[in-house]
């Protein structure tokens, strides 16, 4: 429907309202906007400025959330491995789907997922659609721009066209994630720094403002080949976003590490477990309270006699004595020092931020070595995923991934069972996603989607634990297929 253009006069008559309410807003040269804006804000009828998180499309994004399922799991079984007895899966389909369909029959029941999802860097990577901006005509033509005089001053009215979509299509997403997690259940995101903001106020919309904490990833390893020139600082991070169903249900162990030490190490009495730095191991005798926890004399090898309170009970005081992991000094009277092995992992609290844990050039090279070919692009490594499995006390628990991606999260799933014994299994999405002719690392390979691949990859870390009968005993070495299907 067409709508009539205000006339100048509509104009002169608005004008000469508002000179009749707000006289003082006039002066010789016209009409004063800050004066008016000054009258406006102490008017109690006037709404004030709150906080709000909102971008063009969010309304349509929440209500994809709560869409119902209209697909179906078909089983492939000629794809599958062991699909009878197996407790792994992986499905082929588009991941929103596929989560209403889950939400049907697994809602409350996973205990972890990790996702990698993608970053809107426009990057030009063909798996994964990796450009989100809306063109300006589509995006002026929805009535998303309503302020055209910011982007003079900020450029923030063209902000939205370029995450808006990327929002939209993250919001349902997360609903659904958290209505699949555990009570105790926790969600990994990674990032970089174009979208952690905004999908970390999605998130403390949608898990509550407690339940959503930040981990950064150490990325890159400074021995790995030639720094590039670069003109302000090296980016060396990317983000991990953590969300809780509830945090106070949610608890991370302690993880074996071997000790990062600041100071030299060294081995000055030649002990044959490798070199070694020593540590606190008691309060100094000023501060000790007798009779408080831990408060007892110990004898040196020298006979000097140190009365304090240790950091350990006695037994241990005296386990860790006689293993000699206790240095007394040169000559046997110095106070006592605990002896840390460099070579000896340690229980540690989890850290915020993770360094260690493999590095984006050590992904690529694991699947070089796996498949024979860089079949994806920019992979996590297994070590990273490995960690935050071990980390969110995962033992018996599903592992999800509905960005799939390489498959990395169902290696690092199997590789965890077999070290520690853990009965845990995967349930990965990926999106078929019809391949380009010019991505030849792959083509010849014979892929027809990238969930193609995805199940490759799988499959090759499978057979490689087959191959390593060591570490078989115990571990779920299968793999159940399913294609979304809307029939």
């Amino acid at each position: 429907m067409l709508k009539a253009r205000r006339s100048s006069g509509d104009n002169e008559k608005r004008k000469e309202v508002l000179q009749q309410l707000f006289p003082e807003a006039f002066d010789n040269e016209g009409f004063d906007l800050g004066i008016f804006e000054r009258i406006l804000n102490e008017l109690d009828f006037v709404r004030r400025e709150e906080y709000n998180f909102s971008w063009a499309g969010k309304q349509e994004a929440i209500r994809e959330s709560f869409k119902p399922a209209v697909g179906v799991l078909k089983p492939v079984h000629k794809e599958s491995i062991d699909f009878s007895s197996t407790r792994n899966v992986f499905v082929e389909g588009d991941n929103l789907e596929v989560l209403r369909v889950l939400s049907n029959t697994m809602e409350n029941s996973v205990k972890m997922i990790y996702i990698d999802p993608p970053y809107n860097t426009n990057s030009g990577q063909n798996f994964y659609e990796d450009d989100f901006t809306i063109r300006k005509r589509e995006y002026k033509s929805e009535g998303h721009s309503t302020n055209h005089s910011i982007s003079y001053k900020s450029g923030l009215s063209s902000y939205g066209r370029f995450h808006s979509r990327w929002l939209s299509m993250m919001y349902p997403r997360m609903q659904i994630a958290r209505r699949l997690l555990s009570e105790d259940g926790v969600l990994f995101v990674s990032l970089d720094d174009v979208e952690v903001l905004n999908l970390a106020l999605i998130m403390k919309e949608i898990f509550g403002e407690k339940n959503v904490e930040t981990m950064i990833w150490k990325k890159v390893d400074s021995n790995e080949g030639k720094l590039k020139l670069i003109k302000r600082f090296r980016v060396e991070h990317e983000y991990i976003l953590v969300g809780y169903k509830n945090k106070d249900d949610t608890q991370f162990k302690k993880v074996r590490e071997l000790p990062d030490f600041r100071n030299e190490v060294e081995n000055v009495d030649q002990d044959p477990r490798g070199e070694w730095v020593s540590g606190n191991m008691s309060s100094t005798e000023e501060i000790s309270v007798e009779g408080g926890k831990n408060f007892y004399e110990v004898v040196s090898p020298g006979g000097r006699k140190f009365r304090r309170q240790w950091k350990f009970p006695r037994a241990e005081f005296d386990r860790l004595n006689e293993e000699h992991r206790i240095y007394w000094g040169k000559n046997g009277n110095n106070v006592p020092r605990l002896k840390v092995f460099a070579n000896e992992p340690r229980l540690v609290y989890v850290s915020s931020i993770v360094e260690r844990k493999g590095t984006a050039k050590r992904a690529s090279a694991e699947i070089r070595e796996l498949v024979g070919t860089d079949c994806f692009p920019n992979p996590k490594p297994v070590e990273l995923i490995r960690y935050l499995i071990d980390a969110a006390q995962t033992q018996n628990g599903i592992i999800m991934d509905f960005f799939a991606g390489s498959g990395t999260t169902a290696q690092a799933v199997l590789e965890q069972n077999a070290i520690d014994g853990g009965n845990r299994s995967f349930f990965l999405v990926e999106l078929p996603k019809p391949l380009a002719e010019h991505e030849t690392d792959i083509s010849k390979m014979k892929f027809q989607t990238s969930a193609d691949v995805t199940k490759f990859r799988i499959k090759a870390a499978i057979k490689k634990f087959k191959n390593e009968e060591k570490t078989v005993n115990n571990i779920d070495l299968g793999m159940k297929v399913f294609a979304l299907s809307r029939d």
